[in-house]
Protein backbone atom coordinates (compact mmCIF):
# COMPACT_ATOMS: atom_id res chain seq x y z
CA UNK A 1 0.00 0.00 0.00
CA UNK A 2 1.60 3.20 -1.21
CA UNK A 3 3.11 5.48 1.46
CA UNK A 4 1.58 3.54 4.35
CA UNK A 5 3.13 1.23 6.93
CA UNK A 6 1.43 -1.27 9.21
CA UNK A 7 1.39 -3.10 12.53
CA UNK A 8 0.18 -6.68 13.00
CA UNK A 9 0.27 -9.22 15.79
CA UNK A 10 3.80 -10.53 16.17
CA UNK A 11 4.93 -8.64 13.06
CA UNK A 12 3.12 -11.23 10.95
CA UNK A 13 2.22 -10.67 7.31
CA UNK A 14 -0.81 -8.43 6.68
CA UNK A 15 -1.88 -10.69 3.80
CA UNK A 16 -5.46 -11.85 4.23
CA UNK A 17 -6.07 -9.82 7.39
CA UNK A 18 -8.80 -7.18 7.78
CA UNK A 19 -7.35 -3.70 7.14
CA UNK A 20 -7.74 -0.83 9.61
CA UNK A 21 -6.54 2.73 8.97
CA UNK A 22 -5.42 4.91 11.86
CA UNK A 23 -5.81 8.63 11.09
CA UNK A 24 -5.37 11.57 13.42
CA UNK A 25 -4.07 15.11 13.70
CA UNK A 26 -0.34 14.94 12.83
CA UNK A 27 0.62 16.26 16.27
CA UNK A 28 -1.43 13.50 17.99
CA UNK A 29 0.15 10.48 16.32
CA UNK A 30 3.14 10.11 18.64
CA UNK A 31 0.92 10.30 21.72
CA UNK A 32 -1.83 7.89 20.69
CA UNK A 33 -0.73 5.59 17.86
CA UNK A 34 1.01 2.88 19.88
CA UNK A 35 -1.60 2.58 22.62
CA UNK A 36 -4.58 2.47 20.26
CA UNK A 37 -2.91 0.03 17.88
CA UNK A 38 -2.06 -2.21 20.83
CA UNK A 39 -5.70 -2.14 21.96
CA UNK A 40 -7.03 -2.96 18.50
CA UNK A 41 -4.62 -5.84 17.95
CA UNK A 42 -5.45 -7.28 21.38
CA UNK A 43 -9.04 -7.78 20.20
CA UNK A 44 -8.69 -8.35 16.45
CA UNK A 45 -6.16 -10.20 14.29
CA UNK A 46 -5.98 -7.45 11.71
CA UNK A 47 -3.46 -5.11 10.09
CA UNK A 48 -3.43 -1.50 11.27
CA UNK A 49 -2.11 0.92 8.65
CA UNK A 50 -0.99 4.51 9.10
CA UNK A 51 1.06 7.23 7.42
CA UNK A 52 4.58 7.28 8.88
CA UNK A 53 4.75 11.05 8.48
CA UNK A 54 1.84 11.38 10.89
CA UNK A 55 -0.84 12.41 8.44
CA UNK A 56 0.98 15.50 7.23
CA UNK A 57 -0.43 17.12 4.04
CA UNK A 58 0.55 15.42 0.80
CA UNK A 59 0.63 16.56 -2.83
CA UNK A 60 -2.29 15.90 -5.23
CA UNK A 61 -0.40 12.99 -6.82
CA UNK A 62 0.45 11.54 -3.42
CA UNK A 63 -3.17 11.90 -2.31
CA UNK A 64 -4.35 10.04 -5.41
CA UNK A 65 -2.05 7.15 -4.48
CA UNK A 66 -3.17 7.37 -0.86
CA UNK A 67 -6.84 7.14 -1.91
CA UNK A 68 -6.15 3.87 -3.74
CA UNK A 69 -4.73 2.43 -0.52
CA UNK A 70 -7.47 3.84 1.70
CA UNK A 71 -10.20 2.37 -0.50
CA UNK A 72 -9.01 -1.09 0.62
CA UNK A 73 -9.59 -0.36 4.31
CA UNK A 74 -12.47 -1.91 6.22
CA UNK A 75 -12.35 0.59 9.08
CA UNK A 76 -11.00 4.07 9.85
CA UNK A 77 -10.03 4.74 13.48
CA UNK A 78 -10.16 8.44 14.37
CA UNK A 79 -8.75 9.62 17.73
CA UNK A 80 -10.75 12.75 18.61
CA UNK A 81 -8.91 15.56 20.38
CA UNK A 82 -9.45 19.29 20.68
CA UNK A 83 -6.51 19.76 18.33
CA UNK A 84 -8.18 17.61 15.67
CA UNK A 85 -11.42 19.59 15.89
CA UNK A 86 -9.99 23.09 16.07
CA UNK A 87 -6.92 23.16 13.81
CA UNK A 88 -6.22 22.10 10.20
CA UNK A 89 -5.67 18.39 9.69
CA UNK A 90 -5.75 16.06 6.65
CA UNK A 91 -7.45 13.50 8.90
CA UNK A 92 -10.56 15.67 9.23
CA UNK A 93 -10.36 17.54 5.93
CA UNK A 94 -9.56 14.63 3.58
CA UNK A 95 -9.41 11.21 5.18
CA UNK A 96 -12.61 11.29 7.23
CA UNK A 97 -14.71 12.67 4.31
CA UNK A 98 -13.17 10.01 2.06
CA UNK A 99 -14.25 7.22 4.44
CA UNK A 100 -17.78 8.65 4.63
CA UNK A 101 -18.02 8.98 0.84
CA UNK A 102 -16.79 5.39 0.38
CA UNK A 103 -19.15 4.05 3.08
CA UNK A 104 -16.22 2.76 5.12
CA UNK A 105 -17.05 2.52 8.85
CA UNK A 106 -15.40 5.12 11.08
CA UNK A 107 -14.59 4.55 14.76
CA UNK A 108 -14.26 7.91 16.57
CA UNK A 109 -12.56 7.57 19.98
CA UNK A 110 -13.02 10.54 22.31
CA UNK A 111 -9.66 11.02 23.99
CA UNK A 112 -10.49 14.24 25.82
CA UNK A 113 -13.64 15.13 27.82
CA UNK A 114 -16.29 17.51 26.60
CA UNK A 115 -15.73 17.08 22.86
CA UNK A 116 -18.80 15.10 21.82
CA UNK A 117 -20.97 18.11 20.90
CA UNK A 118 -18.20 19.77 18.88
CA UNK A 119 -17.38 16.49 17.17
CA UNK A 120 -21.03 16.00 16.17
CA UNK A 121 -21.14 19.59 14.94
CA UNK A 122 -18.07 19.01 12.77
CA UNK A 123 -18.64 15.42 11.67
CA UNK A 124 -22.35 14.74 11.98
CA UNK A 125 -24.31 12.69 14.47
CA UNK A 126 -21.87 9.80 14.73
CA UNK A 127 -21.77 7.55 17.75
CA UNK A 128 -18.42 7.72 19.57
CA UNK A 129 -16.50 5.49 21.95
CA UNK A 130 -15.40 7.19 25.16
CA UNK A 131 -12.64 5.38 27.07
CA UNK A 132 -13.08 7.85 29.93
CA UNK A 133 -16.82 7.38 30.51
CA UNK A 134 -17.62 6.91 34.21
CA UNK A 135 -21.20 5.65 34.07
CA UNK A 136 -21.10 2.32 35.97
CA UNK A 137 -24.29 1.14 34.26
CA UNK A 138 -22.89 1.48 30.72
CA UNK A 139 -21.05 -1.27 28.92
CA UNK A 140 -17.31 -0.93 29.62
CA UNK A 141 -15.23 0.74 26.93
CA UNK A 142 -13.13 -2.39 26.31
CA UNK A 143 -16.23 -4.52 25.81
CA UNK A 144 -17.79 -2.03 23.39
CA UNK A 145 -14.53 -1.78 21.44
CA UNK A 146 -14.27 -5.57 21.15
CA UNK A 147 -17.91 -5.91 20.12
CA UNK A 148 -17.47 -3.23 17.48
CA UNK A 149 -14.31 -4.76 16.02
CA UNK A 150 -15.93 -8.20 15.97
CA UNK A 151 -18.93 -6.86 14.07
CA UNK A 152 -17.02 -4.72 11.57
CA UNK A 153 -13.92 -6.80 10.89
CA UNK A 154 -15.41 -10.26 11.09
CA UNK A 155 -18.69 -9.35 9.43
CA UNK A 156 -22.29 -9.14 10.51
CA UNK A 157 -23.45 -12.51 9.14
CA UNK A 158 -23.58 -14.07 12.60
CA UNK A 159 -25.40 -11.05 14.01
CA UNK A 160 -28.00 -11.32 11.24
CA UNK A 161 -28.53 -15.00 12.03
CA UNK A 162 -29.04 -14.18 15.70
CA UNK A 163 -31.50 -11.39 14.88
CA UNK A 164 -33.46 -13.72 12.60
CA UNK A 165 -33.87 -16.17 15.50
CA UNK A 166 -36.04 -13.69 17.39
CA UNK A 167 -39.80 -13.57 16.90
CA UNK A 168 -40.32 -9.84 17.49
CA UNK A 169 -38.61 -6.59 18.46
CA UNK A 170 -39.18 -4.13 21.26
CA UNK A 171 -37.73 -0.61 21.14
CA UNK A 172 -36.80 0.41 24.69
CA UNK A 173 -36.63 4.17 25.23
CA UNK A 174 -35.20 5.73 28.38
CA UNK A 175 -33.00 8.53 29.67
CA UNK A 176 -29.37 7.52 30.19
CA UNK A 177 -29.78 8.58 33.81
CA UNK A 178 -32.34 5.77 34.10
CA UNK A 179 -30.19 2.97 32.69
CA UNK A 180 -30.54 0.88 35.88
CA UNK A 181 -34.32 1.19 35.59
CA UNK A 182 -34.13 0.15 31.93
CA UNK A 183 -31.96 -2.86 32.74
CA UNK A 184 -34.46 -3.91 35.39
CA UNK A 185 -37.25 -3.58 32.85
CA UNK A 186 -35.38 -5.76 30.33
CA UNK A 187 -34.93 -8.47 32.94
CA UNK A 188 -38.62 -8.28 33.75
CA UNK A 189 -39.60 -8.66 30.08
CA UNK A 190 -37.36 -11.65 29.49
CA UNK A 191 -38.42 -13.28 32.76
CA UNK A 192 -41.74 -14.05 31.11
CA UNK A 193 -41.71 -17.28 29.09
CA UNK A 194 -43.91 -15.57 26.49
CA UNK A 195 -41.27 -12.87 25.91
CA UNK A 196 -38.06 -14.91 25.92
CA UNK A 197 -37.78 -14.90 22.13
CA UNK A 198 -38.35 -11.16 21.81
CA UNK A 199 -35.33 -8.97 21.02
CA UNK A 200 -35.04 -5.70 22.91
CA UNK A 201 -33.31 -2.82 21.11
CA UNK A 202 -31.78 -0.09 23.26
CA UNK A 203 -29.01 2.45 22.91
CA UNK A 204 -26.12 0.08 23.71
CA UNK A 205 -26.72 -1.37 20.22
CA UNK A 206 -25.65 1.91 18.63
CA UNK A 207 -22.47 1.28 16.69
CA UNK A 208 -19.61 3.74 17.11
CA UNK A 209 -19.19 5.80 13.97
CA UNK A 210 -22.75 5.41 12.69
CA UNK A 211 -25.36 8.17 12.50
CA UNK A 212 -27.35 7.59 15.66
CA UNK A 213 -30.43 9.41 14.32
CA UNK A 214 -30.61 7.06 11.34
CA UNK A 215 -29.84 3.98 13.45
CA UNK A 216 -32.57 4.84 15.96
CA UNK A 217 -35.09 5.50 13.18
CA UNK A 218 -34.27 2.15 11.56
CA UNK A 219 -34.56 0.29 14.87
CA UNK A 220 -37.90 1.94 15.60
CA UNK A 221 -39.19 1.10 12.13
CA UNK A 222 -38.59 -2.65 12.53
CA UNK A 223 -39.86 -2.78 16.13
CA UNK A 224 -43.31 -4.06 16.99
CA UNK A 225 -43.66 -2.24 20.31
CA UNK A 226 -42.29 0.98 21.80
CA UNK A 227 -41.59 0.72 25.55
CA UNK A 228 -40.98 3.95 27.45
CA UNK A 229 -39.40 3.99 30.90
CA UNK A 230 -41.18 6.89 32.60
CA UNK A 231 -39.35 8.68 35.43
CA UNK A 232 -39.09 12.31 36.58
CA UNK A 233 -35.98 12.63 34.36
CA UNK A 234 -38.27 12.75 31.32
CA UNK A 235 -39.26 16.26 32.39
CA UNK A 236 -35.69 17.54 32.17
CA UNK A 237 -34.32 19.41 29.14
CA UNK A 238 -32.66 18.89 26.75
CA UNK A 239 -34.23 15.50 26.31
CA UNK A 240 -33.69 13.35 23.20
CA UNK A 241 -36.31 10.81 24.30
CA UNK A 242 -39.17 13.32 24.45
CA UNK A 243 -37.94 15.48 21.56
CA UNK A 244 -37.19 12.69 19.06
CA UNK A 245 -37.89 9.08 20.05
CA UNK A 246 -41.33 9.38 21.66
CA UNK A 247 -42.80 11.68 18.94
CA UNK A 248 -41.42 9.33 16.26
CA UNK A 249 -43.11 6.38 17.97
CA UNK A 250 -46.40 8.30 18.15
CA UNK A 251 -46.19 9.27 14.47
CA UNK A 252 -45.44 5.68 13.46
CA UNK A 253 -48.68 4.45 14.99
CA UNK A 254 -46.90 1.66 16.87
CA UNK A 255 -48.33 0.50 20.19
CA UNK A 256 -46.68 2.24 23.14
CA UNK A 257 -46.20 0.69 26.56
CA UNK A 258 -45.41 2.92 29.56
CA UNK A 259 -43.46 1.65 32.54
CA UNK A 260 -43.82 4.08 35.48
CA UNK A 261 -41.35 4.27 38.32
Amino acid sequence: MSQLVYHTRGNSTPHGKPRVYFCCHPADQKAFLDSIVKEILSYADCSVWYAPEGGAPCSPNEWEEREAALSQMQLFVLPVTARLLTSPSPALEREFPFAVAQHIPVLPILLEPGLEALFNQKCGDLQCLDPNQTDPTALPYAERLKNFLDAVLIGDKLAAQIRDAFDAYIFLSYRKKDRREAQSLMRLIHASEFCRDIAIWYDEFLTPGENFNQAIAKALEKSHLFVLAVTPHLLEHPNYVMQEEFPAAQNSGKPIFYRWR
